[in-house]
């Protein structure tokens, strides 16, 4: 595991400026299957807030938040190292400074991120894929060590039901599933929302 070696530091909570351009988002991603501001505002990010999106992806989330978590916050993308060799790419592209792509294998490795300094972890159409290995209660209990007391993790995943858009049927979860997988690591679910296509479950630790 690795931070990308063409991306600043991040000292403390501070990060260098943020970008300005958004750029479109990429084939395969979930971002644009609700409405960005709608899910912006379930969110509640405040500035300055430290970030990890586990299971990155294109970036689409990290970038969407990039200026919302301003000069002072810091987010932390984590995928394995051929995605985060293409986000590095693209955040570069943008001249995205407050973006900090860590290369890692989340369940062979856990996160090089010290615990206690997270104030928001999401992940986001990701577990649907982890459960098939029943790696999720790993990748959770990470989640849970890396946030602060009051830190909140956010999962968002396509309802269990046919659909046009996602991942098949059969490999979707419900949110009873994935409130017993968050249950495991002492998650506690403190709301759920309905976004459309998906829903937006929110956790504190227990």
């Amino acid at each position: 595991m690795e931070m990308d070696s063409r991306m600043n530091g991040h000292g403390g909570h501070g990060c260098p400026p943020p970008h300005k351009s958004r750029g479109a988002h990429c084939p395969g991603s979930s971002f644009w299957m609700q409405d960005s501001m709608k899910l912006l505002y379930e969110l509640d990010i405040k500035k300055g807030s430290v970030l990890v999106d586990l299971g990155c992806g294109a970036g689409d989330y990290s970038l969407f938040m990039s200026d919302i978590v301003g000069q002072n916050g810091c987010i932390y993308a984590v995928d394995k190292p051929d995605v985060i060799v293409r986000l590095s790419e693209r955040i570069a592209a943008e001249n995205c400074r407050n973006i900090w792509p860590v290369r890692c294998d989340m369940v062979e490795d856990g996160l090089p991120i010290e615990g206690g300094q997270v104030d928001v972890c999401f992940v986001f159409t990701v577990l649907h894929h982890l459960a098939i290995s029943d790696n999720a209660k790993d990748v959770l209990s990470e989640a849970y060590r890396v946030l602060k007391p009051d830190g909140r993790l956010f999962v968002l995943e396509c309802k269990k039901e046919p659909s046009d858009y996602g991942p098949p049927l059969h490999r979707r979860l419900s949110e009873e599933e994935v409130e017993a997988m968050a249950a495991q690591p002492g998650f506690v679910k403190t709301g759920m929302k309905d976004l459309g296509y998906n829903y937006l479950l929110e956790f504190i630790r227990g």
